[in-house]
């Protein structure tokens, strides 16, 4: 791609991030801006209508658009910028929460003291935090077993060999009540091992607490239908955020269940 994509980028999570201390990019910071992924941002539900507007302000400046807007994954909303000159759209995820096995890991508000400010000028979770977040969510496969490729392509051992402190805070703030048992996944994670039954013990303490939250329980079902049925989800996942057939033609199917829109006050 021509496309100067960190430019484009950064200026959007600058005005996020100014915007409210609750909302920061949470994962993939580097994978997102390079066009490789999409960038993982997580807000308060209470703040998405003031992300909406500034997504729309910043695409319409860009020379982007229009923006659609995904409301189909639970407790996330979808921010997909077409880009017409490449065929493709840029795709920020919004959440108002993490969440492993059907139940709640964290929400905005438990990681702030977790983020830090990015030397290019927007907020995001610390590496130690990320890394740490990555092996359980990411990382771990049902039986607590591990996802070699998942580990190695989100950079996990790396983000938790840089930044050992930040992963021992998240250990407790977040992962509290599976404090030790995280940490002997994350320590034999380093060592270049796996802890099975440590993160064993952290999958069956999370898949226990989606008991009480059954609204995220269903979520997940829910989830694995959008992918599967949203046709900008479809193109996300399937074909590399790439709009094969004719834009304008593939905008119009997709306006039947989206807001499509260009301007930071339309509501359409």
């Amino acid at each position: 791609m021509s496309r100067d994509l960190p430019a484009l980028w950064t200026p959007l999570l600058h005005r996020l991030s100014s915007a409210s201390a609750d909302q920061g990019v949470w994962k993939n910071t580097e994978a997102g801006l390079s066009g490789h992924g999409d960038v993982d941002f997580i807000a308060p539900r209470s703040e998405w209508e003031g992300v909406r507007i500034v997504v729309k302000a910043w695409a319409a400046e860009a020379g982007l658009g229009p923006v659609i807007v995904c409301p189909h994954i639970p407790n996330a909303v979808f921010f997909f910028v077409v880009d017409r000159s490449e065929r493709d759209f840029l795709q920020l995820d919004v959440r108002d929460r993490v969440t492993f096995r059907g139940s709640t890991v964290f929400q905005p508000h438990d990681v702030v003291h977790l983020m830090a400010m990015d030397p290019r000028g927007f907020r995001s979770l610390r590496a130690g935090a990320e890394g740490l977040v990555k092996l359980v969510v990411s990382g771990t496969a049902p039986g607590g077993r591990p996802k070699p490729k998942t580990l190695r392509k989100e950079n996990v051992i790396e983000l938790l060999a840089s930044d050992s402190e930040g992963m021992r805070k998240t250990a407790s703030s977040v992962f509290g009540r599976v404090e030790s048992a995280v940490l002997a996944g994350a320590g034999a994670a380093l060592a270049g091992s796996w802890d099975r039954r440590a993160m064993a013990t952290v999958e069956a303490f999370y898949t226990l607490k989606g008991v009480t939250e059954p609204a995220t329980v269903v979520g997940r079902l829910r989830a694995r239908r959008a992918k599967k049925n949203c046709p900008v989800m479809r193109t996300s996942l399937e074909n590399g955020r790439r709009i094969r057939n004719d834009v304008d033609g593939w905008l119009n199917e997709v306006a039947r269940t989206h807001q499509v829109g260009y301007e930071a006050d339309d509501r359409d």
